[in-house]
């Protein structure tokens, strides 16, 4: 099983996902503690104060601690701050390819292709995921190297002929 499908069936597999942000720190770090001891291992918070990215920071150093605790970011309004906390999360994990495919899309986001390719291309070195081979072929065709992008494409349907996310990128795209 891929790494988003362990993700995806893991949260709906969850009976409770807490969601919330507290700008002391130190409530943020025992709420976490307590909910992880208390068998949570799917925990969202939220970026609504002005204390969040230091919380969130705080939260990530202890992924060693809590090795099997899925945490996640939400209320990402800009894509300043979606930089801001993808960089948290590279600091921790630095060769996490879904890390590095969600910088990569930014980059594409914001028109950087070459930038968006150097990041992308490195998380699918590590991991040729459909959706990262998905991101890969389309920032090759906005590049113009239409052929290597349908190259990337037809390789992940060989082995992932049925993966929706990469047939709509084709569909789009020819």
């Amino acid at each position: 099983m891929h790494s988003i499908d362990k993700v995806s069936q893991h949260i709906l597999s969850s009976k409770l996902i807490p969601l919330f942000y507290e700008s002391d720190v130190q409530v943020v770090i025992d709420v976490v503690k307590a909910l992880y001891a208390g068998g949570i291992r799917t925990i969202e918070f939220t970026n609504r104060g002005p204390q969040a990215l230091d919380n969130f920071k705080a939260l990530v150093a202890l992924k060693n601690e809590m090795p099997d605790l899925y945490l996640g970011i939400g209320t990402i309004k800009t894509e300043e701050d979606a930089k801001k906390y993808i960089e948290v999360a590279l600091s921790i994990a630095p060769n996490n390819h879904y890390i590095l495919d969600s910088m990569g899309w930014l980059y594409y986001r914001l028109g950087k292709l070459d930038s968006a390719l150097s990041f992308i291309q490195k998380a699918y070195e590590i991991q040729p995921d459909p959706e990262i081979a998905a991101h890969l072929g389309e920032i090759l065709w906005a590049q113009g190297k239409k052929k290597e992008a349908d190259d990337i494409w037809q390789l992940s349907l060989q082995s992932f002929p049925d993966n929706e996310i990469l047939k709509e990128t084709l569909k789009r795209l020819h």
